[in-house]
């Protein structure tokens, strides 16, 4: 089975290859959050119940009824491969310090799969260049990208997305985790 690997981030490389990977529902994150909503909601008609100010808590409240309203609508969803029933979960951001070292040279060892010489290169925060990997550990695979800011609002994909199983896991799991 042939990977589509072109994508603007990894939520849509799983969205464009649902043979492998699907996407779930956690319902109690969902129904969690639907919970703290209901609380916040209560809060605001009868801010009472806590012994402070009643503007405090309505504040409070109302802040909290647009976090949980908003993270009951969009939250709880998670991508899983269908192969191993795995969760797949983020591992590892690096950021490039780009003033030590060049954007070639990063792409060109991350497309030779030289995570050694990736572990090696500088890291600085707020830099355009990152690494990104995520892993599945059920079924043992990592999920690598190099990410680039092309302007201030626009953050993509730069290279292509591997995928590293069985052997290739194996040898660089150790290098990647290295690098946190």
């Amino acid at each position: 089975m042939e990977l589509k690997t072109k994508a603007d981030n990894f939520w849509q490389f799983y969205l464009n290859n649902p043979e492998k990977f699907e996407e779930r529902i956690n319902p109690l994150k969902k129904y969690g959050n639907y919970a703290f909503l209901a609380v916040c909601v209560l809060l605001i008609i009868f801010p009472g119940v806590i012994p402070t100010s009643p503007w405090i808590v309505r504040i409070a409240s109302i802040i909290g009824l647009i976090y949980f309203g908003f993270s009951a609508l969009t939250g709880g969803r998670e991508m899983y491969s269908k192969a191993s029933n795995g969760k797949l979960t983020n591992l590892l951001v690096k950021k490039f310090d780009m003033d030590n070292c060049d954007e070639s040279d990063i792409i060109n060892a991350f497309y030779a799969q030289d995570f050694d010489a990736l572990a090696d290169f500088p890291e600085a925060d707020n830099q355009p260049i990152q690494l990104y990997v995520e892993v599945d550990k059920a079924g043992k695979e990592l999920y690598c990208v190099i990410k680039k800011y092309y302007s201030s609002s626009d953050f993509r994909h730069a290279t292509d997305v591997i995928v590293l199983s069985g052997t290739d896991y194996d040898k660089w799991i150790g290098v990647i985790k290295s690098m946190k």
